[in-house]
This record gives C-alpha cells, structure tokens and sequence, in this order.
C-alpha cells in the first residue's frame, strides 16, 4: 500500500525543503535531511562503518556502506 502525504506533511517538507535552501551550518543540514528522509545518510555516518566514517574516527563523510547501516 502507497502511503499519501497529508497536507500537514506536504506543508512541513516544503518548510524543511525551504530551510535547507537557506541553511549552510553542516549539523542543522543532517536535521533537515533526515527528517526530509529518515533512510538518508548522515554526514558522520556510522561508528560501524568499515569505510572511514567521521563517526568511526576516519575522514569520509555521507558514509553510505553496508555496514552504516
């Protein structure tokens, strides 16, 4: 089953949309991106991540490997 947006969600992606045009602070971004998308990664990544995420104490970031997750 596809869910629909309701108008309230529809009114609250445009903010965060609108926001995140706006916005250049790193941290806010990573808010706004997820809460726009619960699946997108974070600009640390993950402290599993096998691939060198800030989290894990390497120096990519958007760490987007299998193991992040």
């Amino acid at each position: 089953m596809i869910k629909t947006e309701t108008a309230k969600e529809a009114r609250l992606r445009i903010a965060l949309e609108r926001l995140q045009e706006r916005t250049t602070d790193v941290d806010s971004l990573d808010i706004i991106r997820q809460a726009l998308d619960p699946h997108a990664p974070t600009r640390k990544g993950s402290t599993r991540c096998e691939s060198g995420s800030l989290a894990s104490g390497g120096t990519r970031t958007f760490c987007t490997c299998d193991t992040c997750y």
